[in-house]
């Protein structure tokens, strides 16, 4: 392919992309017909040339090694190839999975624990978003001293550096080196609530005598500028719109793409949450993921209900017109709600800018493999002297390759190995049999017990069988005695559960690329796909 045409195929494919590094966001839909490059890239003649340019000398660069970082890559290259170090920057940032969403969820499960189940919905928000904030403002653009003044500004309106502490002995030194906030309403207020929401405590703890007696050991005064649990839960009002405008000019000052990553939860107390993530590369090429809200879903759940408080919650940062990208799981609410979105705000298109999880996809195709391995082959379609092809650990056919396992129900099998695993963290002393019968046949270690398969949980049907496998001796002689026998697994099972394991081991290996963190996801998406198709045939 000529760089013409590489050049072409980027017109093409992404007409409808635009970005706020060389135009206005109120310019973005009045441009829209143009062409991309024009849009992106007015100034295109400058330094490095056009695209074109940049593409032949890219090209004509040997290839990088293997393991090169392509975050540090772009970083040093932005001078050489200023107009490909842009479009990495804006691309690279896109999510391949829906995995941070899913993140926030489990804050908030640990938030609405039994002991604040009555906790108002927007008090949850702020408790998940100011825990998450706190902790990620440092990494996002910098140090964490513009954040540190801030929270001084705010929570104590004196000038630490202006506090001057004297030398001499040891603990003044340490005091001159670390100076100490002084004590008020404020400051207390603040390090409360950020202990609270760190540790997932509940509000009301402000006002248990137990804490009144631990921090008057701290000091004998402060008793007097405690608060009650209503002063603390409209100071933690305060600090999230605070830290939420400090977000907001963040992204703001970063002029870049966001990209953006949602799902839909139901919490224990049975109500319904939408968590919106944020993510982008600012200038150093540092990969920021940012918490945007975690709202509740009221009436409907449907895509003009999930488009309107998706869009509730851009308009909140200003970034109707700075989305790439919306990554999602593959309810067809989902595509919906694109659609809509389509409607709202003209830098958006879902045709090309709706990004499916492929964990999500990874983890159905799993279930549907495993769903076919549990319909059993007709028999009279097998003979003993036949043999199947066996391309790859991934074919189905590696795993009915012989006629003895047509009877088998391989979703039975799963069963077995689940309900034992349950009926062992529901019972403890047969846990501590289970345990003595480990570290007789195992090296044994705490962890090593049996996993727990969970339908919604990606993996969690390799993991379990995995570590079945792997404390098969365990297993059968544990299932080899009285009213165990429902749990045990023959030879020809334990077999099929190896070739289980080979069938989802690809898919296990792919999910755990796909959910990194760290680094860019949307440039792996396509070699996973195209090694997993390999694999099948």
């Amino acid at each position: 392919m000529s760089c013409t045409q590489l050049t072409k195929m980027f017109e093409e494919e992404a007409q409808k992309f635009v970005t706020i590094q060389y135009c206005k966001p109120h310019e973005i839909a009045a441009e829209r017909s143009t062409c991309l490059l024009d849009k992106m890239y007015p100034s295109a003649t400058h330094k490095g040339g056009t695209l074109e340019l940049e593409l032949q000398r890219c090209f004509s660069e040997p290839p990088e090694p293997k393991d090169t970082d392509i975050l540090v890559f772009w970083r040093s290259q932005g001078n050489l190839f200023p107009i490909l170090a842009v479009m990495a920057q804006n691309y690279l940032a896109i999510p391949a999975n829906s995995a941070p969403s899913e993140r926030v969820f489990s804050g908030g499960r640990r938030i609405l624990l039994y002991q604040r189940a009555s906790l108002m919905p927007s008090h949850v928000e702020q408790l998940a978003c100011v825990n998450e904030w706190a902790r990620t403002f440092g990494f996002l653009f910098g140090s964490t001293k513009s954040m540190t003044n801030h929270l001084n500004a705010l929570c104590n309106p004196c000038n630490p550096k202006k506090q001057c502490v004297s030398s001499g002995t040891l603990d003044k030194f340490v005091q001159s080196r670390h100076p100490k906030k002084p004590l008020s309403v404020e400051s207390l207020k603040t390090a409360l609530l950020y202990f609270i929401s760190k540790c997932d405590l509940p509000l009301f703890l402000v006002e248990s005598p137990a804490l009144h007696t631990l921090l008057e050991l701290c000091s004998s005064s402060i008793l007097s500028i405690l608060v009650h649990q209503a002063a603390l839960t409209s100071h933690l009002s305060k600090m999230y719109f605070f830290h939420q405008e400090h977000l907001c000019n963040i992204l703001s000052k970063n002029n870049t793409f966001v990209s953006c990553t949602t799902d839909t939860w139901i919490s224990p107390n049975v109500r319904a949450f939408m968590a919106v993530t944020a993510h982008c590369l600012n200038q150093d090429f540092n990969l920021p993921s940012v918490i945007l809200s975690l709202i509740e879903l009221n009436g409907d759940h449907s895509g003009a209900s999930l488009a309107q408080h998706f869009m509730g919650i851009l308009r909140q940062y200003n970034l109707e017109d700075q989305i790439i990208s919306i990554t999602s799981d593959n309810a067809s609410v989902n595509t919906q709600m694109a659609n809509i979105i389509q409607t709202m705000t003209p830098a958006f298109s879902a045709d090309t800018q709706t990004i499916g999880c492929m964990a999500h996809t990874l983890h159905l195709a799993a279930q549907d493999g495993l769903n076919t391995l549990a319909q059993p082959l007709p028999s009279s379609g097998f003979h003993q002297n036949d043999k199947l092809d066996l391309p790859g650990p991934m074919s189905i056919a590696s795993i009915v390759d012989q006629p003895d396992g047509t009877d088998l129900n391989y979703g039975l099998i799963i069963s077995q190995i689940a309900q034992l695993d349950s009926y062992l963290s529901q019972s403890p002393q047969p846990r501590e049999q289970f345990v003595t019968t480990m570290k007789y046949f195992h090296n044994y270690i705490k962890s090593n017990m049996l996993l727990t398969n969970v339908c919604t949980q990606w993996n969690s049907t390799y993991i379990m069988l995995e570590r079945a496998v792997l404390l098969k001796e365990a297993y059968n002689q544990f299932c080899a005695r009285a009213n165990m026998e429902q749990y045990c697994l023959t030879l020809l099972e334990w077999d099929k559960v190896r070739f289980m394991i080979n069938f989802l081991q690809p898919l296990d290996e792919a999910t755990g690329i796909i959910c990194g963190l760290k680094y860019p996801t949307i440039n792996y998406a396509l070699p996973v796909y195209i090694s997993l198709i390999r694999g099948i045939h």
